[in-house]
């Protein structure tokens, strides 16, 4: 069994992004397995959101894996945020951005877990 932790931004919308972080919900070495992340935001331009967002199933590079996830918030104040990344092992991030089109780095969307 094992956790995850994450920290990333959410997109900019209606003149602001929010931030966000916590710990996934544990879950087994299955290879299939997936997590949740359950939180809120960051208070920013005088409001919070929520979210609730279910990780990829495990992708797994040299014995290591890592998870993608993508969702939006709750609509608070007229508007929501759309949240997207990975959670894995930080060596793994110099390896994936590596690879050719790695889009998740080029948009600084990559996240630290232990």
């Amino acid at each position: 069994m094992h956790t995850h932790r994450y920290v990333n931004t959410t997109s900019y919308d209606d003149g602001h992004r929010h931030g966000f972080k916590g710990v996934t919900s544990c879950s087994s070495e299955d290879p299939a397995h997936i997590h949740y992340m359950v939180g809120t935001t960051t208070y920013e331009d005088g409001h919070t959101h929520r979210y609730r967002l279910q990780t990829s199933p495990a992708i797994i590079v040299n014995g290591q894996h890592y998870h993608l996830y993508c969702g939006v918030t709750t609509v608070d104040d007229e508007h929501l945020h759309s949240m997207d990344g990975a959670v894995w092992p930080f060596h793994l991030k110099e390896l994936y951005c590596n690879y050719p089109n790695a889009a998740l780095c080029k948009t600084n969307k990559l996240t630290k877990i232990e």
